[in-house]
């Protein structure tokens, strides 16, 4: 799989998993939420990466398939890298999340998370990314 197919493959997936994610967070429910707990919907944003972010991947039957895991083994990986990828995350956006870029932020923790995941598997690297490539990822937010 060539360099240029597996980039595009991972902002797709990316997008697809991130979705339900962000939904949640812009919805008025959240702003009022927000708004009564004084803090802005980037921050409850990130409240939901921290608690979470690896269950963006882990919930998805999808992805699940295509790295032939169960979730809870899916979990037990993704724990090893959720917290070092949400710091690598903020760091490459100034070092906090705001409403001006946590989408960005967003993204750049699900694509540091499911680059580390897949390295996990060298050897299966190239089958999981063509399933990714297939596969449908539902787009319901995580409600843990």
């Amino acid at each position: 799989m060539s360099s240029v197919k597996k980039t595009i493959l991972v902002s797709i997936v990316v997008g697809q998993l991130l979705a339900g994610c962000q939904s949640v967070t812009g919805s008025e429910k959240d702003k009022s939420a927000a708004t009564k707990k004084g803090k802005e919907p980037s921050q409850l944003f990130l409240a939901d990466l921290k608690k979470n972010g690896d269950h963006l991947f882990c919930e998805q039957p999808a992805y699940l398939h295509c790295f032939r895991q169960t979730k809870t083994k899916c979990l037990k990986d993704l724990a090893e890298v959720k917290e070092p990828c949400l710091q690598s995350a903020l760091q490459s956006n100034g070092g906090q999340v705001a409403d001006s870029n946590y989408k960005k932020v967003g993204n750049d923790f699900a694509l540091c998370m499911l680059v580390k995941h897949a390295l996990m598997y060298p050897q299966r690297a190239d089958a999981i990314g063509r399933c990714l490539d297939d596969a449908k990822f539902d787009n319901k937010p995580v409600t843990n």
